[in-house]
Formats: C-alpha cells, structure tokens, sequence
C-alpha cells in the first residue's frame, strides 16, 4: 500500500466530525477513551485513524511514510507536530491539511 492511500482510507475514517476525536486516540460511543484497535472505539484524533487503518491493511511500514507527510505538512501549517494540529484546530482546518499532506505524497509517488 503506498503512503497516499493508506492517508485517503485513514481520513475517510475521520471525514465525518462525529468519528473525529481531540486529545486522546480513540473514544467509545459513551465519550470515554479507549485503545485505537479496540472494537468498541467509534471515533479517533488523526495518529489513531493512521494506526487504525494500518493495521487493518497491515500496512506498517507505509504508516510510517504516512505519518512523515502528516507531520511536515502540520508543522509546514504552524503546529509543532500531528497531535499539536489535531488537538488544537477545527475538524475542517485537519481534513485541510490531511488534504495537503494526501497532495504531497501523491505527488512525491510519481
């Protein structure tokens, strides 16, 4: 799996703001946190939609590569990492930069 759509299927996870969580990895459907793989989670910040998904697809070594795109692009926008611009911005300012980093590897993949 390349890094681009391991980002696309890790944001569709959190596309809609109701699966979409701040400060903690995962929620369960009573708000409270839980692990990111467990199957009662409901919603996620942007680190655990990524493990999320890479473990679903079994896809560890594009997480990673995903990861860096999400990190350059949040610290490119002003925050100091992933969490920083996740915990701290609007869910449509980090389905922007999800966007942006989604941009990139596309195109560092040509």
């Amino acid at each position: 799996m390349k890094p681009s759509e391991l980002l696309i299927k890790a944001q569709a996870v959190i596309a809609d703001p109701r699966r979409w969580t701040q400060d903690v990895y995962a929620k369960d459907a009573e708000g409270q946190v839980t692990k990111t793989l467990s199957p009662d989670a409901v919603c996620w910040c942007s680190l655990g939609a990524l493990e999320k998904v890479a473990h679903e697809e079994n896809a560890n070594g594009a997480c990673f590569a995903a990861t860096e795109y999400l990190a350059v692009v949040s610290e490119e926008c002003g925050y100091s990492g992933i969490s920083d611009f996740n915990d701290n911005s609007s869910h449509e300012v980090v389905m922007k930069v999800w966007d942006e980093a989604i941009k990139l590897a596309k195109e560092d993949e040509k």
